[in-house]
């Protein structure tokens, strides 16, 4: 087989030639198959599969899900060392084949595309009384052409329950309650022994999301869903994570379907979806997606004060340790935000003032968030520096914790949306005078009308 073919010019494939020759190649194959069965060399066998529950999995909502009995099944199969022998022999240095891999060769594209091309036509020929070979031309086709793909991804989040079984957002995102098959795992007979998928830890979730997303690129995928979980955590307050993520995309490509491995902590807050939060949400999620930053920015951007915030709001939600460390993480989100001029003195009454300047536009009280403030900066202190607060009760810490984060999800959500037309330092100057000078305030006002889904509920 050619390799792929490096160039410092651009270019293209030959669609039409390629499209007449993956036919022709496709013609060969189901030929060569049809011989290969009527001279009894085709070794179709039974295999035969146990149906059992995927110990990964934990459902935090109703672990008795898992509590199903193991089952088998058989299918027919190819066994793909048979059907890579037939490949080298039957079909790959086919003078048909060499024309395909020709036309992508010219036209800069990968050409090991053609063998997964020859591997699922072949299989398809031997196996499905109705092949859908128009289909893998299709794929191929997209795929020489670098066109996008559309990726389905399934994610296993926490901090989110359902009070339905399905709640639909748009055609491209929609949050449901696992099934049956979704906590069970297809392992072959012969792999059973040491197939032990429980052995590879825990993974726990309230539910999954289904989503949809459109690009040429696993890193596409991935921007996207670090986007949407940052979304989601800036919607209401929980803990939401993504532990694990499956995805798929018709394609030849080896990279076009797996898993990613997400993040996952402590589930400390959840929140509820239904039905009618539906339109609200999506609101939210066009308002804050195209704004939001991501770690799988391409070409890769230095982390700014937004990134930072996010980061350690985000460990606040999550992290594991006493409440006070999420506190700490809390006020650590809101310094990042709120002291970028890098005052040198009285930090906290700086950070309290210009909290409070901010969130009272959007009607929360202003000495409610001065007391949760006083309180959250001295745990804070007393935590980084090693000591050990005795006088507040795990509940008080607990309804702190609350708040603080419920100042930091509103403010990042804020900062998100003004830096769409305000720089950094003119927001602070702005916040800075904005409690001492009408004019200052009248300006902060203005500015913040246009900021979306930051009202005190």
């Amino acid at each position: 087989m050619a390799h792929r073919k490096t160039s410092s010019m651009a270019t293209t494939v030959n669609v039409d030639a390629l499209r007449d020759r993956a036919r022709a190649l496709e013609a060969l194959i189901i030929a060569e198959v049809g011989a290969f069965k009527a001279s009894g060399k085709l070794a179709i066998r039974r295999q035969e599969y146990l149906i059992r529950p995927d110990f990964n999995l934990w459902y935090s909502v109703d672990p008795t899900l898992m509590n199903f009995e193991m089952a088998t099944t058989e299918e027919d199969d190819w066994h793909w060392k048979d059907l890579e022998s037939f490949l080298e022999s039957q079909i790959l240095e086919h003078e048909v084949c060499s024309q395909v891999t020709q036309v992508l060769q010219d036209g800069g594209r990968d050409t090991h595309l053609v063998r997964a091309f020859a591997s699922r036509i072949a299989y398809d020929a031997a196996l499905k009384e109705t092949p859908e070979l128009e289909q893998h031309i299709a794929t191929l086709l997209r795929d020489a052409t670098d066109s996008p793909l559309e990726y389905r991804a399934r994610l296993w989040l926490t901090g989110i329950t359902l009070d339905e079984d399905v709640v639909d957002v748009s055609d491209s995102l929609s949050f449901r309650r696992p099934t049956r098959e979704d906590l069970q795992e297809r392992v072959r007979a012969e792999a059973v022994p040491y197939a032990h998928a429980g052995f590879l830890g825990r993974i726990h979730f309230s539910c999954i999301a289904d989503c949809k997303v459109s690009g040429r690129r696993p890193v596409e995928l991935q921007r996207h869903i670090d986007q949407l979980i940052t979304a989601l955590r800036l919607f209401r307050l929980g803990s939401v994570s993504a532990a694990r993520y499956d995805y798929h995309a018709e394609s030849f490509s080896a990279f076009a379907s797996g898993s990613f491995g997400g993040h996952e902590g402590v589930p400390r807050l959840a929140y509820t979806l239904s039905t009618s939060d539906r339109q609200k949400l999506l609101a939210a999620l066009q308002v804050l997606m195209p704004v939001l930053p991501s770690s799988y920015e391409l070409p890769e951007i230095k982390p700014n004060f937004l990134s930072t915030a996010l980061g350690w709001y985000a460990e606040s939600l999550l992290a594991r340790g006493p409440t006070e460390g999420t506190i700490a993480w809390a006020v650590a989100c809101l310094e990042a935000l709120f002291l970028g001029d890098n005052p040198s003195t009285e930090l906290s009454f700086r950070l309290t003032q210009r909290v409070i300047a901010l969130l009272r536009c959007f009607g929360w009280a202003p000495l409610d968030m001065q007391r949760a403030l006083k309180k959250s900066y001295e745990v804070r202190s007393k935590h980084v520096h090693g000591a050990i607060s005795r006088k507040r009760s795990h509940e008080e810490l607990g309804d702190l914790y609350r708040s603080i984060a419920q100042y930091a999800r509103v403010s990042c959500l804020i900062w998100a949306q003004l830096l769409t037309e305000r720089k950094r330092s003119d927001v602070l100057a702005t916040l800075e005078g904005a409690l001492i000078d009408d004019t200052a305030n009248i300006r902060l006002q203005q500015w913040c009308k246009k900021v979306d889904f930051a009202q005190k509920p």
